[in-house]
């Protein structure tokens, strides 16, 4: 189930966000949800999109690790870039890192759904999917094969590095779930 954002116009009050602790001053626009089942705290944040929030916090059943997972490999592959000082192997290294978290937090995620049908061979039809999604996902990502290694100056390494990184974000975004 996934909580609601709203958004308000003006605020009665002067609130702080959330998220990068600027002040909300009274009178200007604000979002807020409710995160949990049936959540009664309201999380306020400001308007500025980094702010706005991530979907793992929306979300209050198993798949908010793997959203959370999903969100932080996105980060970490979009920080990337390429360095003249380490080595190819190396550098391909932390894009294979950054979806190996991302795939071990979806298999986990899997796993529990398996064991809850398992147990309940009725969940089968509500969970089946989604653990069968995310077993596909998982899938993807550990068969993510980077780019064959530069060998010559045409063959430019930033570019082909950025290709790569670009190609493993993409295979992050097939999440199907």
């Amino acid at each position: 189930m996934s909580t609601r954002v709203k958004h308000i116009k003006k605020s009665m009050e002067e609130y702080t966000c959330s998220r990068c602790g600027d002040t909300i001053p009274k009178g200007s626009a604000y979002q807020y949800f409710k995160p949990g089942f049936r959540g009664r705290t309201k999380v306020r944040r400001c308007m500025k999109p980094e702010c706005a929030p991530r979907r793992s916090e929306l979300t209050d059943n198993k798949l908010s690790a793997v959203y959370a997972a999903q969100e932080d490999a996105e980060t970490n592959l979009g920080a990337l870039k390429w360095s003249d000082e380490g080595s190819w192997e190396e550098q391909v290294e932390d894009i294979e890192n950054a979806l190996g978290e991302a795939a071990e937090a979806a298999e986990e995620v899997a796993q529990e759904y398996e064991e809850a049908i398992d147990a309940a061979p009725m969940l089968e039809d509500r969970v089946g999917e989604l653990r069968d999604a995310l077993n596909d996902w998982v899938g993807e990502l550990q068969s993510w094969q980077p780019p064959d290694e530069p060998v010559d100056e045409e063959d430019n390494a930033s570019e082909k590095f950025d290709q790569a990184v670009q190609d493993a974000i993409e295979v992050l975004g097939n999440l199907g779930v």
